[in-house]
């Protein structure tokens, strides 16, 4: 055996036969990539219908765009015809139609070379049988129909919805105009950095919504969360509009590629939640969280010099509410309470020296006691407090 020197990365012809396993064959994944391709061939308008049998579900997906130069491509596992503007903008994978591969379809497209039209049955999609390339005398665009199985009531609907809730462009259902939403609506404030508009969201935030849309492909990331102590959660979504280094992994789309494009946008992300804070009356960032706000922009504010005031905690407390916190008075100093023991013995003392304030100790050099907040530890106003706390019998 002759040892080689040099080789070079292929892709098996055998990669084809599995093809059909490349997506998962939901309709969401097929809505979601047939409107990506409209959208990428320029689109003004996607008609999708449904015939519904007992058997199967016939549904068409047609589009005004440039349609389709070369049948040759859209059969080709990771080839595509996209122009070089498109292909910088967004790396189009190739694979989108693939979505398909399994079910019956017919694809009639017309674009400014020429028109065809060609039939797919499963052998066909694994590489196993001819496809006849025929002549089509349609509008131009691209009309592609496929049979599904039957879909119960309003699932197939939802599905369209979906895809189309975020799309830039006109979608519609057996002759129903879908509606179309901003992906920031709601928002408390937009902020358009590097080819994304980053919304900033104020107490809503659910792992379960997704934060990013691609171009009306939505997902979910973690993108930063900023919690104020006891006080406002601050969130961000993202709309991309012209990021080409920010890419999905492929095939399937559902996660943001792990790069330095990604890095960039969270730190985006975070220096936009931080200018938001920076705008409002006040702020309880931790001493940790301002430190990083202070990186992003100079003279930032410290946090509002509030504490809760104090008050004991008994033993069979099973239930503490959020401490409401109140500005420093002249004498604010810091008590630490040990255990529920401490807390009682303590209030009682304060009690009886001001006539019943929980938190106030009189007399001749009177002070108010705050609970201590462990967050604010680095914040001069907090750390130049007296603090208190029970060291013996």
């Amino acid at each position: 055996m002759t040892m080689i020197t040099k080789l070079r990365a292929r892709v098996s012809p055998e990669a084809i036969s599995k093809v059909t396993r490349i997506f998962n064959g939901t309709l969401d994944d097929i809505f979601n990539e047939l409107f990506q391709n409209a959208r990428r061939a320029g689109a003004g308008r996607i008609t999708v219908t449904a015939d519904h049998a007992a058997d199967a579900c016939l549904i068409t997906v047609s589009d005004d765009g440039a349609g389709i130069a070369d049948p040759v491509y859209l059969l080709s596992l990771g080839a595509s015809d996209w122009p070089d503007e498109c292909r910088a903008r967004e790396d189009p994978a190739g694979m989108g139609f693939f979505s398909l591969a399994g079910l019956d379809t017919v694809v009639s497209s017309r674009s400014a070379d020429g028109a065809f039209s060609l039939a797919i049955t499963g052998d066909a999609w694994t590489g196993e049988a001819d496809i006849d390339v025929l002549p089509f005398d349609g509008p131009r665009g691209t009309t592609i129909a496929f049979r599904f199985d039957p879909q119960p009531d309003g699932k197939l609907e939802r599905c369209v919805e979906a895809a189309a809730r975020f799309l830039p462009l006109s979608v519609s259902y057996n002759g129903k105009d879908l509606a179309r939403a901003d992906f920031l609506a709601d928002t408390h404030k937009v902020i358009e950095r590097e080819g994304f508009r980053i919304g900033v969201f104020r107490d809503r935030h659910s792992p379960h919504v997704a934060t990013l849309n691609f171009h009306g492909v939505t997902l979910k990331h973690a993108f930063p969360v900023v919690k104020e102590v006891h006080h406002t959660q601050w969130s961000v979504q993202v709309d991309v509009i012209d990021a080409p280094d920010l890419v999905l992994v492929l095939p399937a789309r559902k996660e943001i590629y792990r790069n330095a494009a990604l890095d960039r946008l969270v730190t985006l992300c975070r220096e936009a939640i931080f200018s938001v804070i920076r705008e409002e009356p006040f702020h309880r960032l931790s001493f940790e969280n301002w430190l990083e706000a202070s990186l992003y922009h100079d003279n930032f504010p410290q946090a509002v010099r509030q504490l809760p005031l104090w008050y004991p905690t008994l033993a069979r407390d099973s239930y503490r509410e959020v401490p409401q916190f109140a500005d420093l008075e002249p004498g604010a100093a810091i008590y630490d309470d040990t255990d529920s023991f401490d807390a009682v013995t303590f209030g009682r003392a304060l009690r009886r020296s001001n006539g019943g304030e929980m938190h106030r100790l009189g007399g001749p050099e009177p002070r108010a006691f705050y609970e201590p907040i462990t967050n604010f530890i680095g914040y001069p106003w907090y750390d130049a407090l007296p603090a208190f706390v029970r060291t013996g019998e």
